[in-house]
């Protein structure tokens, strides 16, 4: 079966451009990691292969599963039938039952 996704969209700020450039400016905070010399060689091997500082690599690394990680607890995936029944309950929502009507009238 096919599978939808649904994805929410939050954006802060007044788009999405505003958000890019608060991160090229300035840094004010930091972030402090423990390994042993062995990984952090490996980590500055790599930085240096890619061209970019140890920070710059890690830092980047991190921040995109991060946002993979993000990004998949804001999804939810609904096999077509699935999606079938919650679109047929949004376009033909329950009605109340009276005693609700009721007390909403109060």
């Amino acid at each position: 079966m096919e599978n939808v996704a649904i994805m929410p969209s939050i954006t802060k700020g007044s788009n999405a451009r505003d958000s890019k450039r608060k991160n090229v400016g300035l840094k004010d905070a930091r972030i402090e990691l423990k390994t042993t010399l062995d990984t952090k060689g490996a980590l500055e091997q790599a930085a240096a292969l890619c061209g970019v500082t140890l920070t710059s690599f890690i830092m980047g690394l991190a921040v995109e599963k991060a946002q993979t990680v993000l990004s998949s607890s804001n999804t939810v995936s609904l096999n077509q039938q699935a999606w079938a029944t919650l679109d047929e309950a949004i376009a033909k929502p329950a009605s109340a039952p009276q005693a609700l009507r009721d007390l909403m009238l109060r």
